[in-house]
Formats: structure tokens, C-alpha cells, sequence
């Protein structure tokens, strides 16, 4: 039998999911429908309305098959293939009723003409490079102490931990089978690698992110700025706690390895608990402000311009996925499809480089290991899920 806690948590995730999908339109603009650009008199248009409706009632029914497919192969192939499961499938779902949309609106655009005799312009705020807004390094000291605490407290508990340390627990044909690996320095510290990681990583990207280019409203161009530096501060606050959450998180997990107690499934989920909730708020901050803090209260009063955002489309491939402009210097833009941060500009020539780099030196690296010339670790294990090299 599967113990008991992964049911409800596998149910949780499914719901979830489709819940975080029902609200990703509404994340981003409302002249941004599915990634489609759209004048803002066309917003409550009968093809966006109708491509909406389509998407949510398609959405609720890709929820049902999630938890239904989930609850199928749970006590069949066990929590490690039914969490995959529910993740393609909803990943691929989504995917799909997202390009559906997305096709639905830019062909009643471009039937309807709908930029035809409008004035188009863009939008910049020279003062985030002048004045720009900064990371919230004091906010993540909580974090580098925590993560101290814990690699001290693995290095006081290394040299008596057993020969094996118990990381994992698989069912397979109704057995449950614990997963051990050998104790050596990488399996023992494991969580305090990701520890660090994610308080490295994490606030990485997010600087970068702050030196990424808005998607300022030509029309409102100085109140739209101001909400959009209020979003980064509070963005970077939330990144400072999500960090938190994670390390806590990681922690929780060492501390069940060391002790022996990774096999005991209320305490991993309660491991987990941090993590999960560093999860929820970097998805609730950006359902509640909406893209770039659309829905925050601007305070200062300007009169509209009379423009319109130029329209872009030409640049954003794959339904709205992928941006490519060669002639656009950013690095970082504002992410379309989903309305959620921020997206790689591939027609930049330092992100061909970069990424061509990495896909170099990750070829190289497999090669080196299949010619025997390079070892890499035997496996990372986590509770009900393992993957191996």
C-alpha cells in the first residue's frame, strides 16, 4: 500500500496546477491575451472574451483528468511515475490550450485589422539605469545564517553517520523498498549544496532581472513606471523570503538524513512544507499585483497620451513563447505567455553565445564520462524520488 500521505499531497498538486492555470490570463495584461499585443478598446472583443471561455472550461477539464490520472497510478506504478505523469500531462496541456488561445485571438487581430489608423509608440524609463532599484541583500542574511547553522551541524554529525545513509523510499508492486546511498561528503551534504545554490542563484537572476527592460504602457508611460519600481522592491522582498523558505526547507531535509528518519513520511512531507510555501508566494505575488504591478495603485496622476504599445507580435514565436529580435539589445524582457517574469531575448547575440557555450561544455562533459575519462556523481536521491546518471 502507499502510506497515506502521498494521496492527499498528489491530489493537492493536481488541484493546484489547474488552479494556477485558470489564473495565469489573468497575470498578465489585459491587452495581452494569450500573448497576443491588442489595442486596449479591443480587450472585451467576442474573440478574446470566447477564446477565454474556451481556455477556463478546457482548463477544468485538464484538472479533472490531472487528479483522476494521479489517484489511477498512484497505487499502480507509485508516487515517483505518477507525480511525472501529472506533470507532463499537465505541462503539456497547459501548453496547448495556451497556443490555442493564442491562435484564436491573432487571427481575429490580423482578420480584423485592429491597429489599422492608431498611433504606436514605445516606452522607456531612463531613471531604473540612472537610479536604479537594488537587490534586497540585508533581507537574505537570515538565509546565509541558516545555511552556516546547517553545514556546521553537518560537520559536528559526519564522522558518526552510518556507512549508509537512508534518502529515499520507492513502491514498487505494493512493496515499499528504502533507497540508501553510500555516506560520503556529496551524499551527506547534498541539501546544503542546493542551500547554497539557492541563495546564490536565485538572487542572481534576479539582479539580473532588475537590469531587464519594461514593458512600459505608452499611454500612461510615467505611472506605468512608477508601479513597476514599486514591483521590484516588493518582488525582491518576496525573492528574499522565497530564498528563506527554500534553505528552511533544505535544511528540514538534511536534518532527516543525518538522523535516519528520510523514510518517515509525515516528517518529509513537513520537510517539504517550506519549500511548497517559498513556491506559493512567488506565484501569489504575481497573481495579486499582475504583471510588472499592473494592479498596484499608481500615485501619481498623469493624463493619457493618446497612444497605443507598438505592436510586437512579429518578434514573439511559438505562440507567444520564445522572443527573438536582433535588433532589441535586452537580454531580459518581460515574459508574454504566462504574464510571470521574465523571458531571454534569443535573438541576442550574448544569449546565442551563452547558451551555445553551456550546450558546448554539457556535450563535452558527456562525452568525457561515456569515454570513462570523467566521473560524475552515481545518483542525487530525494524522499520518493530518485534520479540517476
Amino acid at each position: 500500500m502507499v502510506s497515506w500521505p502521498w494521496t492527499p499531497l498528489l491530489a493537492a498538486v493536481a488541484v493546484a496546477a489547474a488552479a494556477l492555470m485558470l489564473a495565469a490570463p489573468g497575470m498578465g495584461r489585459a491587452t495581452l491575451p494569450f500573448g497576443v499585443r491588442i489595442p486596449p478598446d479591443r480587450v472585451g472583443d467576442p474573440a478574446v472574451l470566447a477564446a477565454l471561455r474556451g481556455y477556463r472550461t478546457a482548463t477544468l477539464l485538464l484538472g479533472a483528468v490531472l487528479v483522476v490520472l494521479g489517484a489511477g497510478l498512484l497505487p499502480i506504478a507509485g508516487p515517483t511515475a505518477a507525480m511525472g505523469a501529472v506533470a507532463v500531462t499537465g505541462v503539456a496541456g497547459h501548453l496547448a490550450l495556451r497556443i490555442r488561445g493564442h491562435r484564436a485571438v491573432a487571427a481575429a487581430k490580423r482578420e480584423g485589422d485592429w491597429y489599422r489608423g492608431l498611433a504606436q509608440a514605445v516606452a522607456a524609463d531612463t531613471g531604473l539605469r540612472t537610479d536604479p532599484v537594488r537587490p534586497p541583500w540585508a533581507l537574505l542574511l537570515p538565509s546565509w545564517a541558516l545555511i552556516a547553522a546547517t553545514l556546521a551541524a553537518g560537520l559536528l554529525l559526519y564522522p558518526d553517520l552510518p556507512a549508509e545513509l537512508a534518502v529515499a523510499v520507492e513502491y514498487r508492486d505494493g512493496e515499499r523498498l528504502v533507497r540508501t546511498v553510500e555516506t560520503t561528503p556529496f551524499s551527506a551534504f547534498a541539501a546544503v549544496l542546493g542551500q547554497i545554490a539557492a541563495a546564490v542563484l536565485v538572487p542572481a537572476a534576479f539582479a539580473a532581472a532588475l537590469r531587464s527592460r519594461p514593458d512600459i504602457d505608452a499611454a500612461s508611460p510615467k505611472r506605468d513606471a512608477e508601479r513597476y519600481r514599486r514591483f521590484l522592491v516588493i518582488a525582491g522582498r518576496c525573492v528574499a523570503g522565497a530564498v528563506f523558505g527554500t534553505v528552511l526547507c533544505l535544511a528540514g531535509v538534511a536534518a532527516l538524513t543525518w538522523t535516519g528518519r528520510m523514510t518517515d513520511g509525515p516528517l518529509a512531507v513537513l520537510a517539504l512544507a517550506p519549500g511548497l510555501a517559498a513556491v506559493a508566494l512567488c506565484s501569489a505575488v504575481p497573481m495579486l499585483l499582475g504583471q510588472g504591478g499592473r494592479r498596484l495603485r499608481a500615485g501619481t496622476p498623469e493624463a493619457e497620451t493618446g497612444l497605443v504599445q507598438r505592436d510586437d507580435d512579429r518578434f514573439w514565436r511559438l505562440g507567444g513563447l520564445v522572443y527573438a529580435n536582433r535588433d532589441d539589445p535586452a537580454v531580459l524582457v518581460p515574459e508574454r505567455a504566462m504574464g510571470v517574469g521574465w523571458t531571454l531575448n534569443l535573438g541576442n547575440p550574448v544569449v546565442l553565445c551563452t547558451g551555445a557555450g553551456l550546450l558546448l561544455l554539457l556535450a563535452g562533459a558527456a562525452a568525457a564520462a561515456a569515454a570513462g575519462m570523467l566521473s560524475l556523481p552515481g545518483g542525487a536521491d530525494f524522499y520518493g524520488w530518485k534520479w540517476e546518471w
